[in-house]
């Protein structure tokens, strides 16, 4: 009952209070861990969710919030063997499929994400979740339309998700409809403003709807997602196998633009031209306000002039864009 009315921490005492007149039970320690989880305690959320598990090790639920404590904590192989035990014990378990899409999805699978979120929506097409992370998949699998599609069966299900708005505007960058992509943004932003991810979706948007340039992806693994699916960029990914790759790739481009990244770190020992965007705090190693560095010379920092503000850096580098000359 306290779990229902989001009473977390009575919710958490009263579990431990359980627990402590009688450990015998799993029922409790599925209460604290799902309590625990609810607070984005992910890691201490593990353990009473192991010790659910010895006492009753058939009950699919159990796992499922195992695996989602597990992802939460970085811990993805472990993640990864809690849902499919969670599936296998309940084969129309939507939450579990979805859950697996997801690390799917992080573990740059998109292949068997797709193939999860699928069973997820077969099993509950109203599960709001499984249409989002399908709608990841499908962008990774560059198959944009299909999963605008799926991001807007997700934002009709639940109108007020960040994750729906924020993968709608992946959707339409992916398929240069840019207007309805800075709208979507925009949206998510609205309802989850201290998310940074959101923010420089939205900064970046304007860069893409540039017809004088052409875009190459060079990120590799997690995150890469969004990249391949995205018709204004040429995913570069597939064949960058190291960083000598990586390297071969950089002396093809006029300019890289990139956060604080290895990628920017490569280009500026290249002597390619790097423009990096930073955060208003920033790594020391970018100093504090210059705009060049003394390690990388042909290295150029823009740099937040407030916290979170990346539509400003995206402002300066469209405008830094339009004197920018190959070569020079």
């Amino acid at each position: 009952m306290l779990l229902i009315r989001d009473d977390l921490p009575a919710a958490v005492d009263s579990c431990r209070r359980a627990i402590s007149l009688d450990a015998a039970p799993g029922e409790p320690y599925l209460a604290l861990g799902n309590a625990l989880i609810r607070q984005a305690q992910y890691e201490a959320a593990v353990e009473p969710l192991h010790m659910a598990i010895e006492r009753l090790p058939e009950q699919a639920i159990i796992n499922n919030s195992l695996g989602v404590a597990l992802l939460e904590s970085g811990q993805l192989a472990t993640a990864e063997m809690a849902l499919r035990r969670a599936i296998a014990l309940a084969l129309a378990l939507s939450e579990g499929y979805s859950n697996l899409a997801h690390l799917l999805n992080l573990s740059h699978q998109p292949e068997g994400a797709a193939a999860h979120a699928w069973r997820a929506v077969e099993h509950d097409e109203k599960f709001a979740a499984g249409w989002i992370n399908l709608s990841g998949a499908l962008l990774a699998l560059d198959q944009p339309a299909e999963a605008l599609t799926a991001a807007e069966r997700a934002i009709a299900l639940n109108a007020d998700s960040t994750e729906a708005e924020n993968t709608l505007g992946s959707a339409y960058a992916a398929l240069a409809r840019d207007f309805e992509a800075r709208a979507a943004f925009e949206r998510a932003i609205a309802l989850a403003p201290e998310s940074a991810e959101i923010h420089f979706n939205h900064a970046l948007s304007p860069l893409f709807a540039r017809d004088d340039i052409a875009c190459y992806g060079l990120q590799v693994g997690p995150g890469s997602e969004g990249i391949s699916g995205n018709e204004r960029i040429e995913d570069l990914s597939p064949r960058l196998k190291d960083f000598a790759d990586t390297a071969d790739a950089i002396g093809g481009l006029d300019l890289v633009i990139s956060i604080d990244s290895a990628v920017a770190h490569l280009a500026g020992a290249l002597g390619h031209p790097v423009w990096v965007m930073l955060s208003h705090g920033g790594d020391w190693r970018y100093l504090r306000e210059a705009e060049d560095n003394p390690w990388y010379p042909t290295m150029r920092h823009f740099r937040q002039p407030e916290p979170g503000d990346w539509n400003a850096v995206v402002r300066v580098i469209g405008a830094a864009l339009d004197e920018f000359s190959p070569g020079v």
